[in-house]
């Protein structure tokens, strides 16, 4: 699984314009009900809906998986929310040759932690992938507004850095990433 360094940093500076942009105070627009987000790879058709009768801020999501290999497979997952969706991919991201799905959300509040479930494909349907919370030394300077993206096959994270003494909406300290490596189960340096 090779990645140039320059589709990365492309990624990254989509997550830094994401990262900050919700700095700024821009809102979510989801709206209860219906599909929120789609994402397609070709072989996979996927979708996330808020069911009608819950807040925006928290409950659940179905994602609803269609396969386009003709035989008409599909299925359907009920996960928890804490927060809206904020984005939903298809990509092979552990590499096993099967499609993998990632949800990713942002929790009410002025912290806006995210959150990202990942769902792994294979013969027998979707299992969720628990994926490893960031080392104690990786959350030094973190304080949530943290961003998913997908980008060539790889899961990355970025945030941005509080100094000491920043404030919630200035921090100071840049914006960080790290890509998640699956087979070694931990966020890692690009």
């Amino acid at each position: 699984m090779s990645r140039t360094l320059s589709t990365w940093r492309d990624g990254l500076l989509i997550c830094a314009v994401c990262v900050m942009a919700a700095l700024g105070g821009c809102a979510s627009d989801e709206a209860t009900g219906g599909p929120a987000l789609e994402a397609s790879d070709g072989e996979l058709r996927v979708s996330v809906s808020i069911p009608d009768d819950e807040a925006a801020s928290i409950g659940t999501y179905v994602l609803t998986v269609d396969s386009s290999s003709g035989d008409d497979a599909r299925s359907q997952i009920t996960g928890e929310r804490e927060g809206t969706v904020t984005g939903l991919w298809v990509d092979d991201l552990t590499d096993d040759g099967h499609s993998d799905v990632v949800v990713a959300m942002t929790s009410a509040g002025s912290g806006s932690y995210g959150v990202c479930h990942v769902y792994s494909g294979g013969g027998d349907g979707f299992a969720r992938v628990e994926l490893a919370p960031l080392t104690e030394e990786q959350v030094d300077g973190f304080m949530g507004h943290d961003a998913f993206s997908v980008v060539d096959g790889a899961l990355l994270r970025t945030f941005p850095v509080y100094a000491a003494g920043d404030a919630n909406a200035r921090p100071s300290g840049g914006i960080l990433g790290y890509r998640y490596d699956f087979e070694a189960g931990k966020w890692v340096a690009p």
